[in-house]
């Protein structure tokens, strides 16, 4: 019995169709739980800030306020930019065992994530070094700056009219510690907001590389100081009364020894963004191609951009990369 072509594509499809779906179930893997994820109808997204209005006026009473309209911030555009990758089938596709096509589908899926964490990295790596951003057939494909227009982990934060200057970049720090830590805490602490008065920031957790783990778990869980003869109360432990949070996120791309602290702030000021183009956050489509080698294609395409919005979600302790 001969099959006929399109049997042959409906059959490749199906299979296509049921690796889309296992990809939308999969998520995205660690690093997209450190990116802020918006959808745009556009192939492009700006942001935009507001100065500050300052404290209110002690004033009599029934005489009106005067006016302090909080003027123009800094603003930042992003341009989208499309991913994608592609495997071929013979014509015989049928004689294939569908095992066979389910792992070369599989390929595909695995791809996507790691294209994706792939660029999560690059962003993260190039933000701690402030190089060049990468650039791939004459796109940008991340954004490592701020929106304050420096590199995303700098010592020299800024708001558009103010005086306020901030750091979300240890130059100290080199390895993780209890002192490490706190050393860490204060700093966020001492970030100030456009007047010049406390961020008010909220400890959300630690992200920390693989290898960091053991270390990680005995330096804010312990309820003594760890690694000492000291039976002091470890005060990294009780995250609940002002000290650094006890959670931990392990993002495996993360290079060895790094570490970063966390703030609450990412609700209403994003750090890191992943802005994907409504509707395409993975579309895969199987379709024939004129070749004697390929008569069946499957490929998978995503629109998004990734980069770095409000520095004060994140502060880490490295001042350039490994």
């Amino acid at each position: 019995m001969r099959t006929t072509t399109s049997d042959n594509l409906a059959f490749v499809s199906k299979i296509a169709a049921k690796i889309v779906e296992e990809v939308r179930g999969l998520g995205t893997l660690q690093g997209g739980n450190l990116f802020a994820k918006s959808t745009t109808s556009s192939l492009q997204m700006d942001y935009h800030t507001r100065t500050g209005i300052g404290q209110g006026s002690y004033l009599p009473e029934m005489v009106d306020p005067p006016d302090q309209n909080p003027g123009e911030g800094h603003s930042k555009s992003i341009r989208l930019s499309t991913y994608g990758n592609a495997i071929g089938f013979s014509e015989r596709v049928k004689s294939m065992m569908p095992g066979e096509i389910k792992r070369d589908q599989g390929y595909l899926k695995d791809s996507w994530v790691e294209t994706l964490e792939m660029w999560r990295y690059v962003f993260y790596s190039e933000a701690l070094s402030g190089t060049t951003p990468s650039v791939q057939n004459g796109r940008q494909l991340i954004d490592q700056n701020s929106y304050d227009g420096v590199t995303y982990f700098h010592a020299a934060h800024t708001y558009k009219g103010s005086s306020a200057v901030n750091s979300n970049l240890s130059a100290t720090v080199r390895t993780m510690s209890v002192s490490a830590l706190v050393s860490m805490a204060q700093q966020a602490r001492g970030w100030v907001d456009y007047n010049g008065f406390p961020l008010r920031t909220g400890f959300k957790s630690w992200v920390i590389a693989k290898n960091l783990i053991e270390d990680a778990n005995v330096y804010v869980r312990t309820m003594k100081t760890p690694l000492t003869a000291n039976n002091a109360i470890n005060a990294m432990q009780f995250a609940d009364n002002g000290s650094p949070a006890t959670t931990l996120e392990v993002w495996d791309m993360l290079p060895d020894d790094h570490f970063m602290l966390r703030n609450k702030l990412g609700s209403s000021m994003p750090g890191f963004v992943e802005i994907v183009l409504k509707g395409e956050d993975y579309k895969q489509r199987t379709y024939m191609v004129t070749n004697s080698a390929r008569a069946y294609k499957v490929d998978w395409q995503t629109t998004r951009f990734i980069g770095g919005i409000h520095w004060a979600e994140f502060l880490t302790h490295r001042a350039a990369a490994a």
